[in-house]
């Protein structure tokens, strides 16, 4: 994991009330007990929040796949849209380099 989303993570898991990870790609921490609950009913298995545990999970999954995002989950006030509480941490493909400006794309 690049340092700067290590220190992504480092600000929001003193915060989070859980995390979650389906064995591949997918990386969910919850910032409340609401979120945690919902993570639970849908199957996942909750855990505190740690960041050498995010960290290897996240590697994990780059081994996997490399489609692995990190996303944020809190509860948002009743009649709200749910995915207003879907914060993006770490986007899908941030640990790609970023091309070059230099370099022509090929079609």
């Amino acid at each position: 994991m690049k340092p700067e989303n290590r220190d992504k993570i480092a600000l929001l898991v003193p915060y989070a009330h859980s995390m979650a990870w389906d064995g591949c790609h997918k990386i969910y921490l919850h910032m409340d007990a609401e979120q945690t609950n919902k993570a639970t009913e849908w199957g996942y298995e909750c855990v505190p929040a740690d960041i050498d545990t995010l960290v290897g999970w996240y590697d994990a999954g780059s081994r996997l796949c490399g489609l692995q995002f990190v996303y944020a989950i809190r509860s948002v006030p009743l009649g709200t849209n749910e995915n207003e509480g879907y914060d993006s941490v770490i986007r899908q493909f941030a640990e790609e380099p970023e091309p070059d400006d230099d370099e022509e794309e090929e079609w």
